[in-house]
Parts: C-alpha cells; sequence; structure tokens
C-alpha cells in the first residue's frame, strides 16, 4: 500500500479534503426522507469527509477521480467495503458544484460486525490504478 493522505488521493484543484472522524450507527437517514439499515448483527460504520472549496470559483465535482473501491480496515482482523449507496452526500459518488468558500459534508458507510466498539487503528485503503493507505485519525 502507498501511504497517502486525503488531498493526495483525490487531487481536485481548488478543493481540499479534511477526515472529521469516525462513529457507529444502528441506521443512517439523509434529510427525513431515505434511510438505510445494515444487516443483522451488524452496524454502521461512519467516516465523515468534509469537502471544501478553497478558491474562488465554483468547482464541479463528480465522482472523485479515480477511486474505484473503498475499504476500511480495524486493525488486523475487521475489514469491510463501502456500500454502494443512492445518498447525496456518498463521498464515492459525490456529485455537484460546490460554491467559492462552501463546505459539503459527505459520508462513506461500511457494515462492520456490530460487538465492535472502538476505532483503532483504522485504515482507508483506496483502489484506484493502485492502492492507497489514509491512517485515520479517531
Amino acid at each position: 500500500y502507498v501511504p497517502a493522505s486525503w488531498n493526495e488521493v483525490f487531487a481536485v484543484p481548488g478543493i481540499e479534503f479534511s477526515y472529521v472522524g469516525a462513529s457507529f450507527a444502528d441506521s443512517y437517514m439523509e434529510d427525513d426522507y431515505f434511510a438505510m439499515y445494515p444487516d443483522a448483527g451488524k452496524k454502521y460504520l461512519l467516516l465523515e469527509v468534509n469537502i471544501m472549496n478553497t478558491g474562488s470559483e465554483p468547482v464541479e465535482v463528480n465522482s472523485l477521480p479515480g477511486a474505484d473501491a473503498f475499504t476500511v480496515r480495524l486493525g488486523q482482523d475487521i475489514t469491510a467495503t463501502a456500500e454502494q449507496t443512492v445518498l447525496t452526500e456518498d463521498f464515492s459518488s459525490m456529485a455537484g458544484t460546490i460554491k467559492a468558500g462552501e463546505t459539503k459534508k459527505a459520508v462513506l458507510l461500511f457494515q462492520i460486525p456490530a460487538e465492535v466498539t472502538a476505532v483503532e487503528n483504522a485504515e482507508l485503503i483506496v483502489t484506484t490504478d493502485q492502492n492507497y493507505q489514509i491512517v485515520l485519525g479517531n
């Protein structure tokens, strides 16, 4: 794996990515109209990322460049691939325009065993033409 930062993996001119953090959820709801639930015995691990336009012009962001898959690793024994969703805030399928100075929230959703209680030694593996490793701070 090639160690990298969010900004190195997703090089979009005028855009800065910042990892907000990880949290657990028994379901995920976008606005008031769309809810998702994990399989039995699982819960969601949510990774939240802010996408900020640092420039003076709007930037179109359509499915961030190059990412084929997102896999989270917690320690050595738990791995999960990101859910493919129709959420407007899904990081893997983000589309639209970010205005100058605007920050949009984006999430990646992973189904992990319900008994997991902490996010320790977490890494995000982003598969493109090579595998990038982003170490996630807690």
